[in-house]
């Protein structure tokens, strides 16, 4: 007898580009994935390791039912039992004092159910994701300031940031070096780690001792020898006069010494960036610091590179929905649509929501959870615990309830009140928000081996708390697409930073 193989069209749910793939099914398990030719995959390629990486979706030990431990046990419950044991544990505590964090691993239209919850049900806006909660929207970038992949595909130099694409970005990671190979396009490796393995996939290494004192280094020479031009100096990007102000009184010569480089190392640098206009800038959150990144915007300002075709910066986010945590607004000070909370904003949340105050109130939640504000964790599919131990336990040692969902059992589930399953996003559909600010879709196309889904559960949840539910991912995107601004606020985006001076 053959085996019937079931090709399942999907998206990457490991990496943050948004590339297409195929799922392959054999007898109800995921035993391979392969590349899908799409809008973003146009190349038609896929990361080797995937094939090991899906193995993931075959574990037996799914949670299968939303569990309450009691006497140090654990006990199943229905959805209809968890549902209320939320609802009675919200109730008793004051609505500032719930905490709601999700995973950039969810779909869209999981983070929009969850943050409306959050804000017209439960009444809280201290929404954030332990994998941002140190830099806030550092790394939310507006979509007219990100390097596309066609642009990349036509720029005359890389520059690669600290980051081993090979490991962290495989897809991009070939590109560049199809347009190495066929192209002869040269790529730099700048990088902290001597003798790196990444160096062989590179053309040239500039080894220093810290990423972010380099490029601060940099924007100081660039200064210092009056070499800005260009349209942000001129006048587009605010806060110029008070970062020129900022740099007076630094003295070059001990920066060259505090970044490990020459005189003649920046020199060389900085001509190769004003010289050749199409220059590509790539960078992983995983491998490079907020500080840094904020200096390479700066001198993207300073150089005019973000204004050019096939020049500036490609952020590649953590996991493969990071930016719909900030497009849905899954920060304090920005709502879904990815807006800040004035008071034309509210007004559109009070008439679609039919809600007279959803929570809108400031949070430091990293400071708050270290004070031991929150008395309620809501904790959906990310294992803080395991990630940021310290500052979790600390938070859990003075809360009254957690909840946490999963997909599996993890060091966070353990010290949870309340466990609820999770959906895998090819069972239920919906969309990630890719590191280019690009909504891809894809469907359900897997049934789910356990009795979960996350809109029943969340059309549940909206019910108890007196919420209008929505019925489907359908539903949710159109709610979600109409809170979007239409436009991208022109020259209020480019702001200089005036970011901390390096460590010594």
């Amino acid at each position: 007898m053959t085996s019937k193989y079931n090709i399942l069209p999907g998206v990457d749910p490991f990496n943050s580009e948004g590339f297409e793939l195929n799922y392959i099914e054999n007898e109800g398990e995921i035993i391979e994935i392969t590349p899908r030719q799409g809008f973003v995959n146009q190349h038609n390629i896929i990361d080797s390791s995937y094939t090991n990486r899906c193995l993931i979706f075959n574990r037996k030990d799914r949670i299968s039912s939303p569990l309450h431990k009691k006497d140090g046990k654990w006990y199943p419950l229905s959805i209809d039992e968890a549902v209320a044991l939320i609802r009675q544990k919200v109730s008793v505590v004051s609505p500032i004092e719930n905490a709601i964090f999700a995973s950039p691993e969810s779909t869209n239209e999981v983070l929009y159910l969850i943050q409306k919850w959050a804000r017209a049900g439960a009444k809280s806006n201290a929404l954030h994701s332990f994998h941002y909660l140190k830099d806030g929207d550092i790394f939310n970038q507006n979509k007219n300031d990100i390097l596309p992949i066609h642009e990349m595909m036509e720029s005359k130099q890389i520059f690669i940031i600290g980051s081993n694409l090979q490991q962290e970005h495989s897809h991009i990671h070939q590109l560049i070096q199809k347009r190495r190979n066929e192209e002869k396009i040269p790529t730099i490796f700048i990088t902290e780690i001597p003798m790196s393995p990444y160096q062989g996939e590179c053309d040239n290494t500039l080894l220093v001792r810290d990423l972010h004192t380099f490029f601060y280094t940099v924007n100081l020479y660039i200064i210092k020898n009056n070499l800005q031009f260009g349209i942000f100096t001129n006048g587009l990007a605010l806060r110029y006069e008070e970062f020129l102000q900022q740099m007076q009184n630094e003295n070059l010569e001990e920066y060259y010494l505090r970044a490990g480089v020459s005189e003649e190392i920046v020199k060389s640098f900085v001509k190769q960036v004003i010289n050749i206009p199409k220059s590509a800038f790539i960078l992983s959150e995983k491998s490079c610091s907020a500080s840094t990144f904020l200096e390479l915007k700066n001198m993207m300002f300073l150089t005019e590179k973000q204004a050019k075709s096939s020049s500036g910066i490609m952020l590649l986010k953590r996991c493969c929905n990071s930016q719909g945590l900030f497009d849905m607004g899954f920060i304090p000070h920005r709502g879904a649509g990815n807006r800040e909370f004035d008071e034309e904003y509210i007004k559109i949340l009070q008439e679609l929501w039919q809600c007279e105050s959803p929570a809108t109130e400031p949070h430091n939640i990293f400071e708050e959870l270290k004070n031991g504000i929150f008395k309620n964790l809501f904790i959906f599919g990310e294992n803080p615990a395991q990630s940021d131990s310290e500052l979790f336990k600390l938070a859990r040692k003075n809360a009254q309830f957690l909840c946490v969902q999963a997909h599996f059992m993890n060091e966070t589930c353990e010290m949870a009140d309340l466990i609820l399953p999770q959906n895998f996003a090819f069972e239920i559909g919906g969309s990630y928000s890719n590191c280019f600010k690009a909504a891809v879709n894809f469907e359900a196309v897997k049934a789910s081996p356990i009795a979960w889904n996350e809109f029943h559960f969340w059309t549940k949840m909206h019910n108890a708390f007196n919420i209008t539910p929505l019925q489907n991912s359908q539903e949710v995107f159109l709610e979600t697409i109409s809170l979007f601004a239409p436009s991208c606020c022109g020259g209020i985006r480019h702001k200089f930073s005036l970011t901390k001076r390096p460590k010594n």
